[in-house]
């Protein structure tokens, strides 16, 4: 398995350039990414229209879209995670290969509540609501019913992406005021915790440098039980001009 640790942050459309390029360029190794945005982000699901969708482009916040379905993610006070898998290792039914690769997310998020479940059924599905962590599904990490992963994935002939975001401490984007969001799916803040939280608390955000460090190196050991010892990878090999150009292709623009 192969691991990128990045020492720099991408913006939002960097990122997802570089996830749709890992993808693209896919042989027979396992690649993995866990990773951080340069400011607060926002990034859309591929099927996602923008102009029907917001309402606003904060000049506080980068936008992307995504390669991968699903819908808008909030990347704020957390961390990102990208695994990058040939078709060949997962199973074919798409639940079966979600929770696969959930797996050592949750397994590494577990140290650190106890009470971490996957979600049991399908709750709060609406087409009318943009935002991918008032949804729940089968294979959605939660915490007390409350939803603390958001994750989506990307098929090719050869291989899978599934990435997403972990909730680590709370974050105040105001995505209300960001989105086209129908009358019937505004709902209070109290319902709002409810369906989405964070793994810690606001208090522990003076540690978050320390706690992050700890979290993906639990991550990078929990895949590496399933797919092997793993090996940097070669940062040189990375096409930045490629990225560059994806990254273009991946703006939003109203």
């Amino acid at each position: 398995m192969l691991v990128i640790n990045q020492n720099f942050s991408y913006s939002a459309c960097q990122n997802m350039a570089l996830d749709a390029w890992l993808l693209q360029e896919m042989q027979d190794e396992v690649i993995l990414r866990v990773f951080e945005f340069s400011k607060p982000s926002i990034t859309l699901g591929f099927s996602m229209k923008p102009h029907e969708w917001l309402e606003q482009i904060p000049k506080n916040i980068d936008m992307s879209k995504r390669v991968t379905g699903g819908k808008a993610l909030v990347h704020s006070n957390g961390l990102t995670y990208a695994i990058h898998i040939p078709k060949k290792m997962m199973p074919e039914n798409l639940y079966e290969s979600y929770k696969s690769l959930s797996q050592p997310i949750f397994d590494s998020l577990k140290a650190f509540d106890s009470n971490l479940e996957f979600s049991e059924d399908d709750l709060f599905i609406d087409k009318k609501n943009p935002i991918c962590f008032m949804e729940h599904k089968t294979e959605t990490i939660c915490v007390g019913g409350a939803k603390i992963v958001g994750s989506a994935q990307k098929r090719t002939k050869n291989g899978i992406l599934q990435h997403g975001e972990i909730n680590l401490f709370p974050n105040d984007i105001d995505m209300c005021s960001i989105f086209k969001i129908d009358k019937s799916q505004i709902i209070s803040q109290q319902d709002y915790q409810k369906r989405c939280s964070s793994l810690l608390t606001k208090e522990l955000m003076t540690n978050s440098i320390e706690i992050k460090s700890d979290i993906k190196q639990n991550i990078i050991k929990n895949f590496e039980k399933n797919y092997g010892k793993s090996t940097p990878y070669p940062i040189k090999s990375i096409d930045q001009n490629a990225i560059d150009i994806l990254a273009k292709k991946l703006e939003i623009k109203l």
